[in-house]
């Protein structure tokens, strides 16, 4: 008979601590720095000492998905850039739906500054998908 102390034990040994730890993160970030989780901020803009460019990369042919996040602040403040990459690859036989699994991250600066040096950050692989729809050759939604 498991005793709470085993369920709590067996949670942290297998990979679901770290992907909750990730989804608060995200969800934190996405709501109160939107941009940095990659969502559009519709507030008044100047109300921040900042401003925010993303900037999103998916290959399908390399696989690959490269997210990048710039954050310049007014003044002589620093500029900071994160950025996320990981695999990109189709769900079943739907190339619009593409499973995402990010592996690496990074934070530094913008460049061509060269110092502070970018920092690599661990990342727990976390898990998620983008959804593609074609309006026409010229415009896409994605979703995820």
């Amino acid at each position: 008979e498991d005793t709470p102390l085993d369920g709590v034990l067996r949670n942290l040994a297998d990979d679901s601590l770290p992907m909750i730890v990730s989804n608060t993160i995200y969800k934190t970030l996405f709501r109160f720095l939107p941009a940095l989780a990659g969502g559009q901020d519709q507030e008044d803009k100047k109300s921040v000492p900042w401003k925010v460019a993303n900037e999103q990369i998916v290959d399908t042919k390399k696989g690959t998905v490269d997210n990048t996040v710039d954050i310049r602040f007014d003044g002589d403040g620093p500029s900071v850039r994160i950025r996320v990459r990981g695999t990109a690859k189709p769900i079943g036989d739907n190339e619009n739906l593409l499973e995402i699994i990010f592996t690496e991250s990074s934070i530094g600066p913008i460049p061509p500054t060269k110092f502070p040096p970018t920092l690599k950050v661990p990342l727990p692989r976390p898990v998620g998908n983008i959804r593609t729809t074609f309006c026409d050759n010229d415009l896409r939604l994605s979703r995820g």
